[in-house]
């Protein structure tokens, strides 16, 4: 794709919605966006995929309102 000359390194960026948003049909409270220059997005995903899957860490992403804990959480996981 041509848009992937202007990234840099891989990026992630984490939404989420003060009410939940429709999303043809679904419900969304969280919205995740990847920027990668290569196949870094597929690494990004598979860590992106154990965070969601360890109920305390989804838990912090979707309820805390603690910057802090938010940062230090995804700087774990993606380190």
């Amino acid at each position: 794709d041509a848009s992937r000359v202007f990234v840099n390194h891989a990026q992630l960026v984490v939404l989420r919605f003060a009410a939940p948003i429709d999303w043809d049909g679904e419900q969304v409270r969280l919205a995740v966006g990847i920027a990668s220059k290569g196949n870094e997005h597929v690494t990004v995903l598979g860590q992106l995929a154990e965070v969601l899957l360890d109920d305390d860490a989804r838990a912090v992403l979707f309820d805390s309102n603690n910057k802090t804990e938010i940062a230090e959480l995804l700087t774990k996981a993606f380190g």
